[in-house]
């Protein structure tokens, strides 16, 4: 049997290791942003970041106190900027855990993400809108109704477009994933470089540059010009 003096002195080790070994609860906060109307928006993190337009001004973030402090978001001249807070405080070592971040604004022109994190777009409607995509960021546009749109992709990211655009540009370097089957153009013009998949939707021209290993597929059965070196491929074409 063990002696009462040696179970006391595993039970006060017990004790001192306890909230070590039980992870630190950190308790959810929200926060508001006091901005204006903008039409660009650029993310520079690793944030989940919902844009919705058609609405008035707003920016709302969600997480713990430690993160939110460390971010950043303001309103410079037509863009948003949504980055790290560079005069927060680091000396914790715990992690702070993620960012969830909604804004709003009546109309949208133009996007760019960088980093690791993901931006969700309702809607952009208009004569253009320009999108850049960079590192291995995520992206997503549920609904596009422009003349024009202006992709350009560098990196490992994935991105996602639904709706109509009668002209389409696309430009992607590197291992990434587009898809841009759901976006109906009448004319493409797609340029890739790399280990990357990409799909789109063109009724009347498509011209596509592919090099390296990318994997082109066309829809709509669209007359082609393509341009293919490496063991890249481009398939549905006439």
């Amino acid at each position: 049997m063990m002696a009462e003096g040696a179970i006391m002195r595993i039970l006060f080790f017990i004790a001192i290791l306890a909230p070590v070994a039980v992870p630190f609860s950190v308790k959810a906060a929200n926060r508001n942003y006091s901005v204006t109307s903008f039409e660009r928006i650029r993310v520079e993190g690793p944030y989940a970041v919902t844009v919705a337009t058609n609405s008035a001004p707003f920016a709302r973030a969600s997480g713990s106190t430690q993160a939110l402090d460390a971010v950043a978001i303001r309103v410079e001249g037509p863009t948003l900027i949504i980055q790290a807070n560079r005069n927060a405080w680091r000396g914790s070592y715990d992690s702070p855990g993620p960012v969830l971040i909604a804004v709003g604004t009546p109309n949208l022109r133009a996007a760019s993400i960088g980093g690791s994190g993901s931006l969700a777009i309702d809607r952009v409607r208009g004569l253009e809108f320009q999108l850049s995509v960079g590192g291995a960021a995520e992206a997503r546009v549920s609904q596009a109704d422009v003349d024009r749109f202006k992709l350009a992709v560098n990196g490992s990211g994935r991105v996602s477009v639904a709706g109509r655009a009668p002209a389409l540009s696309a430009t992607i370097l590197g291992p990434a994933a587009v898809d841009l089957a759901p976006l109906t153009a009448r004319d493409a013009a797609v340029a890739t470089q790399g280990a990357s998949t990409v799909a789109f939707t063109a009724t009347n021209s498509a011209k596509v540059t592919a090099a390296g290993t990318a994997a082109v597929t066309v829809s709509g059965r669209p007359a082609c010009t393509v341009k293919a070196s490496g063991s890249a491929t481009v398939t549905g074409c006439q």
